[in-house]
């Protein structure tokens, strides 16, 4: 400190080094103080030297960002300027003493006009701005529970000395110093706070994009579910298609050659009338076989020649009706039946003339011939009427066959074609419903994409904040060290001033007392 001072007139004794006529003991009973003045007694060792001292010790680093580079920087050239700035008002403050001191109007300082100090820290930045001189001693009281400990005089000194305007510059730095060190303090209290926002932030984001991404794959899965199940659900509708074409050609194939229940009545009724048909086929033959028969009875009694005996005539007569009838009843007689009985029951005594004989026979034959041409007549008209009627069943069988199978294709026809309809609205609406999903998946995979990229991204940026943050924290020790050597060493050259002002003032004092002497 010694070095900064400038050299003093060789009027003047050497403030730094007392002359032989004047000595410590006459220098400490001239200083109108209540005991001698010790700088151990009233300063203690500075807080700050601990701090330093800590400072210096290897610290582990924490890797939690506090603050940009931006604020480091900003921090780093303040406290820059601030150290240019004390020196500058050290050397000013050196230089107004010695003026003072050669114009010889006591310890006295002019540091009032130097702008520095308000440039770094204005006095409504401070506590002490707004003091008057008189509470000058309760900030200087107070001053030490801000610093630790006490680095000024004690209270006598303070009541018996007021404070000079060094001193309430220097009071007036250590408490912008303190404040500069809360401010910083609480923004980094402010910086780890908004970090730890910020990482919860980005956690509370990362688990809310992990369960979106979660969601959306299950809600892919689903989807390709849904698409598989409509898949087979269209595979069976298919196959079950497939089986209703079959089950069609099969019912049309059962249609035609299938028989119903009425159509086998009247094939029944059919085989009935042919039947019938067959006995009177029979009936008939049995009866021309009468008629030849008694043709030839005719023609041998017409013919010259031993005429047939009776009995002859009447065995044939009674051999007729012997032949059998398949179309009438054993209950009901027919007319030829009673003609034979009638003729078996004819007495059988030998005629008296061969022309009533003959012409019984005759009218026997033209009797037998009348019944045979009205029985004739009978069965032909049975006959056609019988032919007619299975004509007329056979016409109406098969409009009724045809009606059926028209009905029956028209049904098929008319469901197959609704079946198909249906099929085909359904086969679209699957599509559609398929396209839809298909679209859907294809915007949730885009979705999860986008979310596996955004979130990569905030990953990275959150690595890279860290590591920014590490770097940041880093800087600031390293300017946080560098401050708090800066703070000390300030505090050391405070100390030493105070010191010096305190031995120019006795020393003053003392040159006082001599000028009151040599007047």
């Amino acid at each position: 400190m010694t070095a900064m001072l400038p050299a003093m007139p060789p009027s003047l004794p050497d403030m730094e080094h007392d002359d032989s006529s004047c000595s410590d003991t006459e220098t400490v009973l001239c200083t109108p103080t209540t005991g001698s003045w010790d700088p151990t007694l009233t300063y203690r060792p500075s807080p700050l030297k601990k701090k330093h001292q800590s400072a210096e010790w290897p610290r582990p680093s924490i890797n939690k960002p506090t603050h940009d580079d931006g604020l480091a920087l900003k921090y780093q050239q303040a406290v820059d300027r601030m150290a240019v700035q004390i020196d500058q008002f050290l050397r000013q403050h050196a230089q107004r003493h010695a003026s003072a001191l050669k114009k010889r109007h006591g310890v006295t300082s002019s540091m009032d006009g130097w702008p520095a100090l308000d440039t770094i820290f204005p006095p409504c930045d401070t506590h002490m701005c707004d003091l008057a001189d008189d509470t000058l001693p309760s900030a200087y009281h107070d001053l030490p529970t801000w610093l630790g400990d006490s680095r000024l005089p004690s209270r006598q000194s303070q009541r018996l000395h007021p404070p000079s305007p060094v001193d309430k510059k220097n009071t007036r730095l250590i408490l912008s110093l303190q404040k500069l060190a809360r401010k910083h303090n609480q923004t980094k209290r402010q910086w780890k706070h908004q970090l730890h926002q910020t990482r919860q932030l980005a956690d509370q984001d990362r688990r809310q994009w992990q369960a979106r991404y979660r969601a959306e794959v299950s809600a892919k899965t689903e989807a390709e579910e849904v698409v598989e199940c409509m898949r087979l659900e269209m595979e069976h509708m298919m196959d079950e298609l497939q089986h209703l074409k079959q089950k069609q050609h099969v019912v049309n194939d059962d249609g035609q050659t299938s028989d119903r229940p009425d159509v086998a009545a009247l094939e029944a009724k059919l085989a009935m009338a042919e039947k019938r048909a067959a006995e009177n086929d029979l009936r008939v033959a049995v009866l021309e076989q009468r008629l030849k028969k008694q043709v030839q009875l005719q023609q041998q009694i017409a013919t010259p020649g031993p005429s047939p005996s009776p009995s002859d005539a009447d065995a044939a007569l009674v051999d007729e009706p012997a032949l059998p009838d398949a179309a009438e009843n054993a209950s009901d007689p027919t007319p030829d039946d009673h003609d034979d009985h009638s003729d078996s029951s004819m007495p059988t005594n030998p005629p008296s003339d061969d022309v009533s004989v003959i012409q019984a026979l005759e009218q026997a034959i033209r009797d037998r011939d009348l019944e045979l041409a009205k029985r004739r007549d009978q069965e032909e008209k049975k006959q056609k009427a019988w032919q007619q009627e299975r004509q007329v069943e056979r016409q109406t069988l098969a409009k009724e066959k045809a009606a059926w199978q028209d009905h029956l294709g028209q049904e098929l026809d008319k469901a197959k074609q609704i079946w198909l309809v249906q099929s085909s609205r359904d086969m679209r609406t699957l599509e559609g419903d398929k396209a839809e999903l298909e679209a859907h998946v294809d915007r949730l995979e885009g979705l999860v994409a986008f979310h596996e990229a955004q979130w990569h991204e905030l990953h990275v940026t959150c690595k890279r904040s860290e590591q920014q943050y590490i770097h940041q924290q880093v800087q600031f020790e390293r300017a946080d060290k560098a401050a708090k050597e800066t703070i000390v060493n300030l505090e050391q050259r405070i100390i030493g001033l105070e010191a010096e002002t305190v031995k120019l003032y006795g020393k003053n004092l003392k040159f006082a007392n001599q000028l009151i002497a040599y007047d």
